[in-house]
């Protein structure tokens, strides 16, 4: 069973700088979010300090920090190793954003951006009342189950179950290396698989490019030992599969219209007002919206 607090972390590590795009389909996406934090960055006071949730590589804090060089900027996340943001601000890895190592009263404001609705909510919401000072503002954007987040990635689910499980091209690979064939050149059924991935799935080219890297790690056979061949086949099905548990998890996180009306009541139980959600819309007239947007005070 892969371990999803690993898959993440390692998506995390894997991020190149500066990317801050994180599970989004486009740059399109990314810049209607900008627009989301750029507004909520006018709006905070002088030299708040600014607690990020599930911050992953820290892209909120990077577009806040971006607009607002006075701001005080943290960010904790599950993961256990995170790349570096920069600029001052501070990535905290392994961190449970229902137990959260801050003091209370201490915080102007606490987002979020794809992140608070993987965790147990309701006690995430009694920390966030907690360190929030009075007057504090929260701030969240969250993954919603009808997005063009969660329809992007379900392709890309979708082909790499078809490589891996319904085409089983990994094992009919470590079959040829293992039967001492891989100096020769691998058998075009790989090539073959490539294409079918790139017909079927016209959307992602993650099918594609795993079932390329199969044929690739066969054409070592030609110059290393064959253990060496399985290893680095061994390697591509680790990846593969904690990129579905990612993609997994990331589909049970996703918000119905019930669980946002859940987290609005626990917000407001723990002395929340102003509380105001909304749907951010998909940039490219997509009838399918990009995310939730929640909004509270205290």
């Amino acid at each position: 069973m892969v371990d999803t607090r690993a898959a993440w972390s390692e998506y995390w590590r894997a991020q190149s700088p500066g990317q801050g795009s994180g599970c989004l389909p486009n740059q399109a996406s990314d810049h209607s979010l900008r627009a989301f934090w750029a507004n909520f960055s006018s709006q905070l006071p002088k030299r708040a300090v600014v607690l990020d949730l599930c911050c992953g590589d820290g892209a909120v804090l990077k577009l806040l920090g971006s607009k607002r060089r006075d701001l005080k900027l943290t960010g904790v996340d599950s993961a256990i190793g995170l790349p570096t943001a920069g600029n001052g601000i501070k990535l905290k890895p392994g961190v449970d954003i229902c137990s959260l190592p801050v003091a209370s009263e201490s915080i102007d404001a606490v987002t979020s951006q794809f992140g608070f609705e993987y965790s147990d909510a309701e006690a995430a919401v009694a920390e966030i009342a907690r360190v929030l000072r009075p007057g504090g503002q929260v701030a969240m954007v969250l993954h919603h189950e009808a997005g063009i987040i969660l329809a992007f990635n379900t392709v890309r689910l979708e082909a790499l179950s078809w490589v891996l499980d319904e085409h089983g091209l990994i094992e009919k690979a470590r079959r040829f290396a293992a039967s001492l064939l891989a100096t020769a050149r691998p058998p075009g059924l790989f090539a073959e698989a490539a294409a079918d991935a790139k017909a079927r799935f016209p959307k992602t080219a993650v099918g594609q490019e795993l079932c390329h890297a199969i044929s690739m790690s066969l054409d070592l056979g030609r110059a290393r030992p064959i253990a060496e061949v399985l290893t680095a086949l061994d390697e591509l099905d680790r990846r593969a599969r904690n990129e579905m548990a990612r993609i997994q998890d990331l589909a049970q996180a996703c918000c119905s219209p019930d669980r946002i009306e859940r987290y609005c009541s626990w917000l407001s139980a723990h002395g929340a007002t102003g509380i105001n959600t909304d749907i951010l819309p998909a940039p490219d007239a997509s009838a399918r919206p990009l995310a939730w947007t929640l909004r509270a005070s205290f």
